[in-house]
């Protein structure tokens, strides 16, 4: 459990922005570390900035981590030779799936990039800026 007493870090799953900053504020014994911040399905990937502020300004919370960083597709070759990936009941009506939970990653099986990513990239670059003292 996320609060237990034999546990190096806490590890919640799908944390609020909101929920993140108090816990931030209030402190912990323990790091915060998030195993599923953001679920990468469809496009379901938004306001990663809100929850990456909380985290870059208190030091209890350590990071977070998407689910999933790769579609689990199979590659396969269809019968004019174009290659697609299989996935769910692809396999055949014999075959147990988990449907379409298997493509919801950030990247293609390929690597390809679906348009999440550049949110991920821009809230995971590693340079700031903050205005200070403007007139």
């Amino acid at each position: 459990g996320l609060w237990e007493y034999n546990t190096d870090m806490y590890v919640p799953q799908y944390p609020s922005a909101a929920w993140l900053e108090e816990v931030g504020k209030k402190g912990s014994d323990r790091p915060v570390v998030p195993s599923e911040y953001s679920h990468a399905m469809g496009n379901s990937s938004g306001n990663l900035d809100l929850q990456w502020q909380a985290i870059y300004k208190y030091p209890n919370l350590q990071g977070a981590y998407i689910w999933d960083w790769v579609d689990q597709g199979m590659e396969a070759v269809d019968e004019n030779g174009r290659v697609y990936y299989k996935y769910g009941g692809d396999y055949g009506t014999d075959m147990p799936s988990d449907g379409n939970f298997l493509c919801n990653g950030i990247v293609n099986p390929d690597r390809t990039p679906h348009p999440a990513m550049a949110e991920v990239k821009y809230t995971h670059q590693n340079f700031a800026v903050e205005a200070v003292d403007l007139p």
